[in-house]
């Protein structure tokens, strides 16, 4: 029995350890980006170089972590992946540059409730000199989806963006 208590005390207390959380992409469904118009060709940098760990959800003993970096990394491979998809390229030598740097991404859990909500701050600093700024939020049952969801989000957000369009279309 002794032995028994032990595994299970030791088992509940290392379930309670940071997990790393690694993002994964959702594919946009149709109609959610209008086609977009591309003179030229588009290529999306991370411009975040921290690669901090911070938690990114605590709630209920169960931390996830992450770096700004690796955020930013999923979240430019799927801008330039949809941009891949839903551009119509016209003739032009130019090179559109998009830079993403994701200043915060947090998912939490409001009291009394089961799902999560998670808030994602990025700013996409355009070719032209041009900077703008996002946030967005989403809401899951799941954390994991929630997150994945909120960075889906910011992509269909970015995208989504007059003034990026326009610059791809410039």
């Amino acid at each position: 029995m002794k032995y028994l208590v032990s595994i299970l005390t030791i088992g509940s207390l290392t379930a309670c350890g940071p997990i790393q959380f690694n993002p994964k992409a959702y594919s946009i469904i149709e109609g959610e980006i209008s086609p977009l118009i591309l003179r030229g060709k588009a290529k999306v940098i991370n411009s975040q170089p921290s690669i901090d760990q911070l938690i990114i959800r605590d709630v209920g003993g169960t931390q996830l972590l992450s770096t700004l970096n690796a955020l930013t990394d999923s979240m430019v491979q799927q801008t330039q992946d949809e941009i891949s998809l839903r551009s119509t390229s016209t003739i032009g030598v130019q090179v559109k540059i998009i830079e993403i740097k994701i200043d915060s991404l947090l998912s939490t859990t409001p009291f009394l409730t089961y799902h999560s909500i998670s808030t994602l701050n990025f700013v996409a600093i355009l070719g032209n000199g041009k900077s703008v700024s996002f946030t967005t939020k989403h809401s899951a049952w799941s954390p994991t989806e929630d997150l994945n969801g909120c960075i889906h989000k910011g992509v269909v957000q970015l995208l989504s963006n007059q003034e990026v369009r326009e610059y791809l279309a410039e």
